[in-house]
Order: C-alpha cells, then sequence, then structure tokens
C-alpha cells in the first residue's frame, strides 16, 4: 500500500514539475527592413543631375540574401488609393519620373532580371547609391516617385521568385524648377434636390490641374441661405492631392438643425498656396430641406384628400345610379 502512495506522489511531483517548469518559445524568424531617411525632397532646374544615397537596414532575425531595389512611378485610382507601377520601356519618358533613377548598389554584379539586390545579415546595414538625371525636356512642378526595397526568396520557376513579405519604400519629391501655376477646383457636386430628414448623402471631385502637390484638410458643411452653419464635418485631414491629379469623394452629413427650407452644402478645402499663405477653395450647392414630421404629415394629408376625393366620387356615382333606376321605374 505504501509503495502505491509512494508511486502516485512520484508521479504528481512529475505531472507539477512539467506544467510550472517554463518550456522555450519556438520563436518564428522574421524578416524586418528598414531605410534612411524615409523621403528626399529636390529643387533642381531641368536638364540637372542629382545624387544622394540609402541606408538600408537589415532589423529582423535572420539573414537575408536578396533584396532588390526598383523605382516606380506613384498614380491613383478613382477614389484616390496609391498605386506603384513599374516604369514601362513604351511609357513617355517625361511622364515617368520612376525612368530617371538610376540604382547603384554596391555589388554591380547582383543583379536578376534587371533589378539590382543587395545582401544583408541580421543587425548589417548598407548604403545604396542613387541618381536622378532630371531630362532637359522636363516641365517645370512637382514629381512623385517611390523606391522600393523588398526582400524575396528566388524560386527556380521565376526569376525573381516570390514576396516574402518584408518591403520598405522611400518616397523622393522632384521639384522642377520654373514657372508654377496652381490651379484647384471642386468639381461635380452631386446632392438631392430635395432631402428628406437630416442626413445629406453627398458626392464631389477634388481636382488639382495645377502643376504642383498640394496638401490640405477637407471639410463638408450645411448652412441656411444667410450663411449659418448648421452642420460640419472634417472628411479627412492631410489630403495630399498630386499635380495634375484627381480625387472622389463620398459621404452623408448630418445635421439636427436641418429646419424646412433651401439650404446649402458646401466643400471646403482648406491650405497652404505655393507662397506658404493659406487659401480656402469654396464651392456650394443648394437644395430643399424637408423634416420627417413634415414629410409624414403631407404623407397623412395627401392620403385625407385622396380618401376624400374617392368618397365624393363614390357618393356621386351612388346618387347617379339611383337616379337611373328611378327614371328606368317612370
Amino acid at each position: 500500500m505504501l509503495v502505491r502512495v509512494r508511486v502516485f506522489l512520484t508521479l504528481i511531483s512529475l505531472v507539477l514539475a512539467f506544467s510550472i517548469t517554463p518550456v522555450p518559445d519556438i520563436a518564428e524568424s522574421k524578416r524586418r527592413i528598414s531605410v534612411t531617411p524615409g523621403t528626399f525632397e529636390f529643387s533642381v532646374p531641368a536638364g540637372t543631375e542629382v545624387s544622394n544615397s540609402f541606408l538600408v537596414s537589415n532589423e529582423g532575425d535572420e539573414n537575408i540574401s536578396h533584396i532588390f531595389v526598383y523605382a516606380t512611378n506613384v498614380r491613383l485610382n478613382r477614389k484616390g488609393v496609391e498605386r506603384y507601377d513599374l516604369p514601362r520601356p513604351e511609357e513617355p519618358l517625361l511622364s515617368s519620373p520612376a525612368s530617371w533613377i538610376y540604382i547603384k548598389v554596391p555589388d554591380p554584379t547582383k543583379i536578376i532580371g534587371n533589378f539590382p539586390f543587395i545582401d544583408l545579415v541580421a543587425g548589417d546595414s548598407k548604403r545604396v547609391d542613387f541618381i536622378i538625371r532630371i531630362p532637359p525636356q522636363a516641365p517645370p512642378g512637382d514629381y512623385s516617385t517611390i523606391v522600393f526595397f523588398e526582400a524575396r526568396e528566388l524560386d527556380s520557376r521565376t526569376k525573381l521568385g516570390t514576396v516574402v513579405g518584408a518591403r520598405v519604400g522611400c518616397r523622393i519629391k522632384i521639384r522642377i524648377q520654373g514657372e508654377i501655376f496652381e490651379n484647384l477646383s471642386v468639381q461635380k457636386i452631386q446632392v438631392n434636390r430635395m432631402v428628406i430628414g437630416n442626413s445629406v448623402p453627398y458626392e464631389f471631385i477634388l481636382a488639382n490641374n495645377g502643376n504642383i502637390d498640394v496638401q490640405g484638410n477637407l471639410f463638408v458643411r450645411i448652412s441656411n441661405l444667410k450663411g449659418r452653419v448648421l452642420a460640419e464635418q472634417k472628411i479627412q485631414k492631410n489630403v495630399y492631392i498630386y499635380a495634375k491629379s484627381r480625387l472622389n469623394f463620398s459621404g452623408v452629413i448630418k445635421s439636427e438643425k436641418m429646419g424646412f427650407g433651401p439650404r446649402k452644402i458646401e466643400v471646403l478645402f482648406k491650405y497652404e498656396n505655393a507662397r506658404g499663405q493659406p487659401e480656402v477653395l469654396k464651392k456650394s450647392v443648394s437644395f430643399i430641406s424637408l423634416p420627417l414630421y413634415i414629410f409624414y404629415a403631407g404623407l397623412v394629408f395627401f392620403s385625407v384628400i385622396i380618401l376624400f376625393v374617392s368618397f365624393s366620387i363614390d357618393t356621386r356615382l351612388k346618387k347617379k345610379g339611383e337616379t337611373f333606376k328611378q327614371e328606368v321605374r317612370q
């Protein structure tokens, strides 16, 4: 009996010992790269050449053998979301600032499919030089490109392999000196001519037909014809709109003070112009506000009118029917 008790106690002790003894975590290796600085800004005349360098660091816990470096053009879709396109051979040089950038990795022999790459052991850093050659015919204004550093694993089936998930970019903004012109506008504000209730759906376009980028804050407000503000809403903070691009916006603004009568919805874009002075771009359209209680009261009134008219017509038809019956009997 005592032997069984001892064996039982020993088993319990072992179970407790394994349950409280810390088990080392099996950490998954992570690939994480960084680039310094995160942005570059240059202001140069057309036909010139500028150069600088990135500092690329491997902040992960494993060595990376292939970090490809490539420049992309920045485009915007209809919703204002950026997409990054590699320059195409058939694309005009003046509309493809990514084609102006030439990457120089430390080892020039490390290139696959026209894409240069570097290798970094964990915790190591390397400098990657670049040169920007501005075409002599490039018009004045702002141009943007992003240089990406992307870790990939080589695959025997493809030249570059599959993306592993470690990618970081550096934005390069180039202002070509010369005549600068700003041309911002709010276009195609769409709102119902009659709005029932306190919610106003809207759509509009913010267009930049100038040759420089603009950044600012975007607001929508509702006011009466005397200018009294009934509601105001900040749509987006730090809206960045590239030169010669358009952004589409849509949403709903609510006001508990809407009331009844003519109202206007106004779009405001607050920004700094090229001289650093504050500017406010405004545009508005009018609509008729109809509170719900008036709308429902109108429905009830209209229903009563229809019932009254129907009852009157029915009564007249009955009278005519009785008259007709009496004439037939005579």
